[in-house]
């Protein structure tokens, strides 16, 4: 009997479910014509997706950034430094925001002697990454080389500001306190 009873209950959902699955297919053709313009929206969210692929861009702009230093690096280890200089030159093109590429780049042109450009880019160096007190010792050397003395003594000091015992920095410091004299 409960068998019956079931099969009776299962021949009424049926019937509910078939009444139900009716209607939204009803319902739906009518709505169709009415989301075609509701489906521009999602068009502007495409639109989007290209602002979404430049960040894999600018990853991958990063990396190939980080391997142009990388060969940089170890054109001026092998002391090729105008071999050096174009890779960290590309590298820059490549990220212009890299602490260590525009670190690089000002160290290659303090060893080609052209302490205007090293001062630019230890600069940046120092201004990307502040905490790295090796870039303000970098940029008073180029200062110092410039015979801005007073700018040498500057960096220097914000070094000993950060590091009270650091000997590089109270080295040169004398030195270039002897110079104003």
């Amino acid at each position: 009997m409960a068998q019956a009873d079931m099969g009776a209950a299962d021949a009424g959902a049926v019937a509910a479910v078939e009444t139900a699955v009716e209607e939204p297919v009803v319902e739906p053709e009518k709505v169709e014509p009415e989301k075609k313009p509701k489906e521009e929206p999602p068009k502007v969210v495409k639109n989007e997706k290209p602002e979404q692929k430049a960040e894999p861009s600018n990853a991958g702009n990063r990396e190939k950034a980080r391997e142009l230093e990388s060969a940089a690096k170890n054109a001026y280890m092998r002391g090729d430094l105008g071999k050096a200089q174009k890779l960290y030159e590309s590298a820059l093109e490549a990220d212009s925001s890299n602490h260590k590429i525009h670190a690089g780049l000002g160290q290659v042109y303090f060893d080609r002697a052209q302490y205007d450009k090293a001062v630019k880019h230890q600069s940046k160096a120092v201004k990307l990454k502040p905490g790295r007190l090796q870039y303000r010792i970098a940029l008073g050397q180029s200062y110092y080389r410039l015979g801005r003395y007073q700018d040498a003594i500057k960096v220097w000091e914000a070094v000993l500001k950060r590091d009270p015992n650091n000997k590089n920095a109270k080295q040169y410091i004398q030195l270039a306190k002897r110079k104003l004299k």
